[in-house]
């Protein structure tokens, strides 16, 4: 039987792993979103070729929405990431405490 430590030590493992992932993806394409959207979505996962945002509100979700088609085809040439089929987002209540540390 595993012990206790080694059974969560697997689990923080793959976490680190895919926060490892995230952070590598985010930078490969944070200069690809416009300006004025940088502070207000973060990327939440990349799962199955598909980009998820958290955006802080309705009105950033918005310019997010109108943005894609430009994101998408950056991020695809010169983000070298061809294989993102599309960006989904969602809105995050706590936006500010999950990624500004407020």
């Amino acid at each position: 039987m595993k012990k206790f430590n080694e059974i969560h030590q697997g689990v923080l493992n793959h976490i680190f792993h895919k926060l490892s992932i995230l952070n590598t993806v985010e930078n490969q394409i944070y200069p690809y979103i416009p300006g004025d959207l940088r502070d207000f979505c973060r990327l939440a996962n990349f799962e199955n070729n598909i980009l998820i945002f958290a955006v802080k509100n309705s009105l950033w979700a918005t310019k997010l929405k109108f943005s894609i088609p430009e994101i998408l085809e950056n991020i695809r040439t010169k983000a070298c990431l061809p294989g993102v089929a599309s960006i989904s987002y969602y809105i995050e209540p706590e936006f500010e405490q999950l990624f500004c540390g407020t």
